[in-house]
Formats: C-alpha cells, structure tokens, sequence
C-alpha cells in the first residue's frame, strides 16, 4: 500500500479533532453552533476525488452533527442542500471500504459514531441493534446504504467501472 500524502494526513488530523470537539460544542452554545455549523461546507469532505479516509472521516462528522442537539436543524438543512442526494451519488464509489458499510448501519440506527471502531468484525454487529430499540432512526440513509451496496455487488471499482 503507498503512503498517504501529508497534505490528506493533516486534513484528517482537523477533521478527527473536529469530531472529539461537536458534541461538547453544540451542548453548549448550540445557537451559535447552529448557525456556523450548517452550510455546505460538510460536503468539502465527501467527494469524489479525495482520499477514501477523508471521505469516511466526513462521512463521521455528519452523522456526529445529525444526532447532537442540533439534530432537526441539520438534518432538515441537510436534506433541503440534498446532502443524502450527494451521499447517495458519491458513497458508491467507496464501496470497498469497510468502514463505510459501518458507518451507514450506524446512521441508520441511530447509533454514535465518535468511538465505533473503523473495523468492526462481523460476529459484532450487535454494536448496532444492541444500543437501541433496533428501528430506523435516519430513513434517509437507507437509500445511500443500497445505492453502495448495488456498486458493490455490481462489482465496480473506485472509477464506477466494472
């Protein structure tokens, strides 16, 4: 495996202590977190052309803003700029990671994500149906959840070519 560049190393870096930080921040000035917390500037960290672990680490920091207590601002604002659209259309081509699978099962469960380990074995799932009632708390992600599951299956690579 090659060596990730400085630059994605950084990024990542910010974007992990960002995620230690939402929760403290947004319990307590949640208006002023509110406000500087919902543009589009989320969607920087989930495209296309980045490094798959800046995408997953994205992909972490909007479902860390989805279940604070901010969570019907963001998710409203989120579905109005299209963010699961974007989810739905830029996820697929990171269907070989793990993690994401992960991740998408933890949005649609309602389960935290700030300590889900990136590898989670599979006789452990119950990480995800053992914290709650087991409903679907995040309908929205179920789309994207299958819309990577059929790049998946349909075996394409990163490039969307099979």
């Amino acid at each position: 495996p090659s060596a990730i560049p400085r630059t994605v190393v950084i990024r990542n870096m910010i974007l992990e202590v960002m995620l230690q930080l939402i929760p403290d921040i947004s319990a307590k000035v949640p208006m002023l977190f509110q406000k500087n917390s919902m543009s589009s500037w989320v969607f920087l960290f989930v495209d296309r052309s980045l490094h798959p672990t800046t995408v997953l680490l994205g992909l972490r920091v909007i479902i860390t803003f989805s279940q604070t207590t901010i969570k019907p601002l963001f998710i409203q604002k989120f579905k109005s700029q299209k963010g699961f659209s974007v989810l739905e259309r830029i996820l697929p081509f990171f269907c070989n990671y793990q993690e994401l699978y992960y991740l998408l099962f933890a949005m649609l469960f309602g389960v935290t994500v700030i300590d889900l380990p990136s590898k989670v074995a599979l006789e452990n799932l119950e990480i995800f149906f053992g914290k709650g009632d087991g409903s679907i708390k995040c309908v929205e992600a179920l789309p994207v959840l299958m819309s990577v599951l059929k790049n998946c299956c349909e075996g394409r690579d990163a490039n969307g070519d099979p």
